[in-house]
């Protein structure tokens, strides 16, 4: 519902496909953004999983330097002034880095352009499975029966996605689409990981 109003630009950077070489995911978000009316916008699935992981693995700070440029790229030629990714939760390294580096593209893309691009977050998981605590709500949708139905019925749509859908409902119950917020994310000191409060991967 919040994508469908705001009509945004969207990049997303996994393919989704975890452990496979499957286009298929990325396919569907491609065109379930295009259907809600929202833009897809380069980086758009621009790698596997199983890649990033080896990236993350390995150190590759140059592989996700280059990621944050295409994003600052995107913000200052679409003339951004509002960001939101993923949360930091300490569930999906890819979610987490998703998170970093879309700050620290806006931050420099604010520095250019010369005004403030305001940066918000969403949880992508709930409940138990998040590991971390949303910050300060900065907008909040409760949906009515009625969209509720509607978004599930989308989302029944697409295969290649739907399945994400019913586990995240099973996992959380329905609450996980009956509401969507945004959230002031959290002072990048607090993300660092200390030994006694490592992330759940």
């Amino acid at each position: 519902n919040w994508v469908a109003s705001a009509r945004p630009v969207v990049s997303i950077i996994a393919k989704g496909s975890r452990s496979g070489q499957s286009e298929a995911r990325i396919q569907a978000s491609r065109a379930l953004v295009t259907e809600l009316g929202a833009q897809p916008a380069d980086p758009f699935g621009l790698a596997f999983d199983a890649d990033i992981y080896r990236s993350i693995m390995a150190s590759d700070i140059a592989a996700f330097s280059r990621i944050a440029d295409d994003l600052r790229a995107v913000f200052l030629r679409e003339g951004v002034a509002v960001v939101v990714a993923d949360s930091w939760q300490n569930y999906n390294p890819v979610h987490d880095l998703t998170h970093a580096l879309a700050r620290v593209a806006a931050a420099e893309a604010a520095v250019i352009a010369g005004h403030e691009i305001q940066v918000f977050d969403y949880p992508v998981v709930m409940g138990r499975l998040a590991h971390a605590e949303a910050g300060p709500e900065h907008l909040r949708l409760e949906l009515s029966p009625a969209q509720i139905e509607a978004k599930m019925a989308l989302a029944e749509q697409y295969p290649e996605i739907v399945d994400d859908v019913r586990s995240l409902s099973q996992a959380v119950g329905q609450q996980a689409f009956a509401l969507e917020s945004l959230h002031h994310p959290a002072p990048l000191r607090s993300l660092m990981c200390t030994p006694d409060a490592l992330p759940w991967y």
